[in-house]
């Protein structure tokens, strides 16, 4: 990653954090490097530009990561190349993850980036999210918040629901014009966050919380 992107990408990601882990850039540079490897040989992502990589997608996940509580835990569903999941793993530190992905490659890759960036807080699961859903494993322990950036809204809700806690979250990555969702029961409307990209996209998460 250019010193130019590295830095745009920096203010953007401080200005939605407040602060930033240290090695932040770094570290994200050292993901880009590693997909752009992946990418040359299996396509994880279908844009390969590391500058819209960094402005859009990049810089779209960080904006999950302060929704996540301090030391709390968050699943990523259908994971693919790690957005966002990868990204909130060096954004936050502080919290634990599960990514789940039911493809080979992409398994292969995130466990990869998991061991390269060291991030040790992260369980990568090879797993479709429908029968993980359905049936989590002995070990797993409700997660404080969902997300996923590869399925539409109301199948991602079906699925995050029995995977988060009472009173978790599920967050929809959106934009502000994009259609209302219909909320299904056993979720609630919380609050809304707009944002803008560092190219002035406006963006917007959208946060709902079970209920039972």
């Amino acid at each position: 990653m250019t010193p130019d992107l590295g830095g745009i990408l920096e203010a953007h990601a401080g200005r939605l954090l407040g602060s930033l882990p240290t090695g932040w850039a770094d570290r994200i540079a050292a993901y880009l490097d590693l997909l752009h490897v992946w990418n040359q040989r299996f396509r994880l992502t279908g844009d390969r530009d590391e500058r819209r990589l960094a402005l859009h997608h990049v810089a779209d996940c960080v904006a999950v990561a302060p929704q996540i509580p301090a030391g709390g835990t968050f699943v990523d569903i259908g994971s693919g190349a790690g957005l966002p999941g990868i990204v909130l793993a060096i954004s936050r530190p502080d919290v634990g993850g599960t990514l789940i992905e039911s493809r080979r490659r992409p398994v292969a890759f995130l466990r990869e980036a998991c061991r390269v960036l060291a991030v040790d807080r992260i369980r990568v699961v090879e797993a479709r999210a429908e029968g993980f859903a359905v049936e989590p494993p002995p070990w797993w322990v409700p997660a404080d918040l969902a997300v996923s950036r590869a399925l539409k809204a109301d199948a991602f809700l079906e699925l995050a629901r029995p995977l988060v806690h009472d009173g978790g979250a599920a967050v929809l990555m959106r934009t502000p014009a994009a259609p209302a969702v219909a909320i299904p029961v056993g979720w609630q409307a919380d609050r809304i966050v707009d944002y803008d990209l560092p190219d002035g996209t406006p963006r917007r998460l959208q946060l709902l919380r079970r209920v039972c």
